[in-house]
């Protein structure tokens, strides 16, 4: 499948002006379907333009059935074809499911047009907010697990030095040399410990905001009527604006 760069559009609505992902208008979808000789022959043009409507696909996606069925002397109705997308992007460009789009993270192909495209991007817009918070705290617990195994081994190797060191002073079998350098090993084991331990609790605090930029989505979704349940345990915040109890 061709990969084509992502670009940034700003879109006003009559809620707020943000900005939203699309693709290209000439973006090809080549590769990433294929239609049987039995579908080029025998396959239902209004069904599948139906099906490419309602997924938000791009009206490039015929030309790829062209290409296609090109290979077994079919020609896809064209006709029956946009009927179907037309219809199919009835139900996929509406407020609603705007919110479901971007609440999957789905990327939105510029399909839908005028009042509709405005209502959908109101949706997208404010489920997009629910999925970027959600996929932050995640890869911010991702790098806080990894970052507390990498401190614990090096936390194993640390002592593992330190009974090397004791074991060669008690029975003096180890020279001067060789118990600084273990020395030496395990201040500097010591050292990135340390600095870990300070990136953990930054990576917290970041995760404490991100807990906060997630419970504000989700209230504000819920106040635009998208029903939406929160799914983690926020932090509680204290008096003095600190957040507390954000340990992974």
């Amino acid at each position: 499948m061709n990969q084509e760069k992502l670009v940034y559009r700003k879109t006003t609505t009559n809620v707020a002006t943000f900005v939203v992902i699309v693709l290209p208008v000439l973006l090809m979808i080549s590769g990433c379907t294929s239609l049987s000789k039995v579908q080029c022959l025998e396959g239902d043009w209004y069904e599948i333009g139906l099906v490419d409507g309602e997924s938000g696909m791009e009206s490039a996606r015929f030309d790829e059935y062209v290409d296609t069925c090109a290979k077994y002397d079919v020609v896809p109705d064209f006709v029956k074809y946009s009927e179907g997308r037309t219809k199919g992007l009835e139900i996929f460009c509406t407020r609603s499911n705007g919110y479901s789009e971007g609440r999957e993270g789905s990327v939105y192909r510029n399909v839908c047009s005028g009042i509709s495209e405005e209502l959908f991007l109101v949706g997208y817009s404010f489920g997009h907010k629910v999925y970027s918070a959600l996929e932050t705290i995640n890869t911010l617990n991702s790098e806080i697990s990894e970052k507390a195994k990498q401190i614990r081994n090096w936390e194993i190797q640390g002592d593992e030095i330190l009974d090397l060191s004791f074991a060669g002073a008690n029975e003096r079998e180890r020279d001067a040399d060789e118990r600084n350098e273990l020395s030496d090993q395990a201040a500097d084991l010591q050292s990135d410990i340390t600095e870990a331990k300070a990136q953990v609790k930054e990576l917290r605090d970041r995760k404490a905001e991100a807990m906060i930029e997630y419970r504000t989505a989700v209230d504000e979704a819920n106040e635009n009527g998208f029903p939406e349940e929160a799914t983690i345990e926020f932090p509680e915040v204290s008096d003095d604006g600190k957040f507390m109890g954000t340990n992974p």
